[in-house]
């Protein structure tokens, strides 16, 4: 069993004074402030690098079609937008990747998001986190009110963890340690058995 924690950090700017000078007392529910760095790239990256037996572009080349050609949207997801419409409308980056109208069964293309994957595949991780890619996220982060820079991107890398584990009813929890809420998982699961 491994574990790979890709959750990205708050921005190193990110704090409580941050935050009052941005008119909050705390985090609000949606917006610039509650992102942090995206890890899922490197995620992918590490996960490839260890295990892997095709190269990172082979495997996003799915991907890359599906948001280049397009896909059905499910109504799940076109509820989800008819519903989040005014969340959707408020900013120009979240306009750029779900506007206009969306039905079940229209098909969405995301060209913008089928180029990065591709170039996440030919150049690397690092292709997300430094450069154009990276300056992009941030610039629209930041007019979002985001304490995120170029520094957080770069410095972003996941981490190799060793997995916590607890016994419930004869069988074996394993569960990621923090900062995630594995440790709650095996509490409750422990506090049930009892």
């Amino acid at each position: 069993v491994f574990g790979l924690n890709s959750s990205g950090p708050a921005p190193a700017g990110m704090s409580l004074d941050y935050l009052h000078a941005a008119g909050h007392d705390e985090i609000p529910e949606r917006g610039g402030l509650t992102v942090t760095v995206p890890g899922t790239v490197g995620g992918w990256a590490a996960l490839q690098d260890r295990f892997g037996s095709r190269s990172l572009d082979r495997v996003l080349s799915a991907a890359v079609a599906y948001a280049r050609d397009g896909a059905p949207i499910a109504s799940n997801f076109a509820e989800a937008c008819v519903r989040l419409r005014d969340v959707v409308d408020g900013h120009p980056g979240t306009r750029g990747v779900f506007g206009g109208p969306k039905r079940t069964g229209d098909i969405m293309r995301q060209p913008a998001l089928a180029k990065t994957l591709e170039r996440i595949g030919i150049e690397g991780a690092r292709a997300f986190y430094e450069g154009e890619v990276a300056a992009d996220m941030v610039a629209t982060l930041q007019d979002a009110g985001s304490a995120i820079t170029l520094d957080d991107f770069a410095a972003f890398e996941p981490e190799w963890v060793e997995p916590i584990s607890t016994s419930y009813r004869g069988y074996d929890i394993v569960e990621m340690p923090p900062n995630t809420q594995g440790p709650t998982v095996l509490l409750m699961a422990n506090i049930v058995e009892g």
